[in-house]
């Protein structure tokens, strides 16, 4: 009936961590294709962009020749021109303002949507290095700030465009004019280089700390009531708050950054501007430009000058970018391929070969042989960290394993479509989250969207669930948000949700789903759920072990044992991890004495 192997799992090789260059690359690509997404809007910046960079290049040859017009008495109708101009400014600001705002929303739902498919693809196995609150963190805070990519990148390129187009025109009206700018201006170059490379690693450290932050108030929240009967209230707000430190030391390198190469360029600005004027002067008296001239000079020598304003810009795309690389370590990671195998109905076989399932240097799982006939009762007993939930979760392709193969009547289970193995491997779990509006809703969860009112009855009559969901004022159409329920309660609407799909399966997999539940109703709910399929449940309980036909006893990702449970109850240390009576601690007490004689003697 069952195989299983005992022999050492060889650790899979560990890919090697991309370099900062290839990750900055790979942040790169991931903006530009942000910026893809919204191509119109993005079209949209660059004409207003390139309308603001002409109207800022033309007002100031129009104000020049405007004035050389008037001192020459050739009339007042070039004084039209810079107010035409200055009103197609305005109308460009605008479309930047509009094209910015729509970049960025179609930007952010790309972007967020992305994610959030991603993450579903990956399973348990693709994040089960990230915390769920620093996932939270790059779905709701990350992908809004790499979202204004499109507006980041298109404003610090009409940031440098705008002020370099005021230097060829320097270089128009007199080449000396354009050269004492560029000596006198070329140190900027190495400060907003500096800039950028030191800013851009303080943000990526400044997000860092912030999903930390952000994951450690998510775990106090979820584990809120354990902590509050331990009376470990303000250990634990220490601990969140630990970080803090941190995250401000980044704060203030950032703004210690930004303000050297403020200042800095802030002592450039002013003697460029005299050393230009001084040239230009001289230009003046000999000759060479006329007085209308030296205006225009005025102008865009503080157009140009807008070299040295681009610090902000540089910021804002170091924070775009920073939020980009966060995001990408999540989407750079390969997804399982979706099977495409539909496979013909089947008895609900079970075989696996050689599977392991490693975390980093711990192995989960250790080369697993295991052969559960169909129609079969299978129990998975052992001690926390032994492998049990691991087990259940490869069944079903909750978790791909890292070596080794599952089938399913014959069929890789890896291979099947995903609508395939959810018809054909059902859960049940210790903490079913609730999901759709009301429990109508969450017990058929996933089934034909015209599931009708009886199944959900049906279902939740199966889990003897149907009693406290009457007792409620909108019975089944009570919405699930701001429901308290029992853990109980909530277990039996997680087993009715199984239930519901019981008529398709051909594996129920059980993870700990009645732990809540007490022993009558946990063995009403197990008769009611014994359908002939294959059922394989993870459990503590000595009961749920004494009704399977065979019990996995599971240690350090090995089966040291697979036998009934009369049998393997003859072992002291196979007692000491069950449940009687419901209780763990409610072992026999002569069980004990010698379990504990025989650990003293051993």
């Amino acid at each position: 009936m069952r195989r299983f192997a005992l022999r050492g799992a060889r650790p899979l090789p560990q890919a090697d961590s991309p370099s900062d260059p290839v990750a900055r690359r790979d942040a790169d690509r991931l903006l530009l294709r942000t910026v893809a997404t919204s191509r119109r809007s993005a079209a949209l910046l660059v004409l207003g962009v390139t309308v603001q960079s002409f109207t800022s290049l033309l007002v100031p040859a129009s104000i020049a020749a405007a004035l050389d017009s008037a001192t020459r008495e050739q009339g007042l109708a070039l004084a039209v021109r810079p107010s035409v101009l200055l009103v197609l400014g305005v109308l460009a600001s605008a479309a930047v303002l509009l094209g910015s705002v729509y970049a960025s929303a179609r930007a952010t739902v790309w972007l967020r949507v992305s994610l959030a498919r991603h993450v579903l693809a990956l399973g348990q196995t693709g994040t089960r290095d990230i915390r769920n609150g620093d996932l939270v963190t790059r779905l709701v805070g990350n992908t809004s700030e790499a979202a204004e990519a499109s507006y980041g990148l298109i404003s610090l390129l009409s940031g440098f465009v705008t002020p370099v187009c005021g230097v060829l025109a320097l270089w128009a009206i007199d080449w000396t004019v354009a050269l004492a700018f560029v000596l006198t201006a070329a140190p900027i170059t190495t400060i907003s280089s500096r800039f950028f490379r030191s800013y851009s690693r303080n943000q990526s450290r400044y997000q860092e700390i912030q999903s930390e932050l952000s994951a450690a108030f998510s775990d106090v929240t979820e584990g809120a009531r354990s902590i509050a009967a331990m009376g470990t209230v303000e250990r634990e707000i220490d601990r969140v708050l630990q970080p803090l430190t941190r995250l401000s030391a980044e704060g203030r390198e950032s703004w210690a950054a930004q303000k050297k190469a403020t200042w800095r360029s802030s002592l450039l600005a002013p003697v460029c501007e005299f050393t230009v004027l001084v040239v230009a002067g001289l230009n003046v008296t000999s000759g060479d430009i006329s007085p209308g001239s030296l205006v225009a000079v005025t102008a865009y020598t503080a157009m140009a000058l807008g070299l040295l304003d681009n610090l902000d810009p540089l910021a804002r795309l170091a924070r775009v970018r920073a939020a980009a690389g966060r995001l990408f370590d999540v989407l750079g990671r390969p997804a399982p391929a979706a099977g495409d195998v539909a496979p013909p109905p089947g008895p609900g076989a079970l075989t696996l070969r050689s599977v392991t399932v490693t975390r980093g240097d711990q192995i989960v799982l250790d080369a697993i042989d295991l052969d559960i006939l169909p129609g079969s009762k299978v129990a998975v007993v052992g001690r926390s960290g032994s492998g049990k939930s691991a087990l259940a979760g490869v069944l079903g392709h909750l978790i791909a394993p890292d070596a080794g193969e599952v089938r399913l009547d014959g069929v890789l289970v890896s291979t099947m479509t995903p609508a395939a193995r959810a018809r054909s491997v059902v859960y049940a779990f210790a903490r079913p989250e609730p999901l759709g509006r009301t429990i109508g809703e969450d017990i058929t969860y996933g089934l034909n969207p015209e599931a009708t009112d009886e199944e959900a009855v049906a279902s939740a009559r199966t889990a003897r669930a149907d009693a406290f969901i009457d007792r409620l004022p909108l019975g089944y159409r009570t919405p699930l948000h701001g429901l308290a329920l029992s853990g109980g309660e909530r277990q039996r609407l997680g087993l009715a949700r199984a239930a519901a799909r019981l008529r398709d399966a051909r594996v129920l997999v059980l993870d700990e789903a009645t732990s809540h539940l007490d022993a009558l109703t946990d063995v009403l709910v197990s008769r009611a759920l014994d359908t002939g399929t294959t059922e394989v449940a993870v459990t503590y309980r000595a009961t749920t072990a004494a009704r399977a036909d065979v019990v996995l006893w599971m240690e350090n990702g090995r089966i040291r044992a697979a036998a009934p449970h009369e049998r393997l109850c003859d072992v002291p240390a196979y007692r000491s991890i069950l449940a009687f009576d419901g209780s763990p601690s409610a072992a026999p007490r002569a069980a004990v004495r010698t379990h504990a004689k025989a650990e003293h003697d051993g």
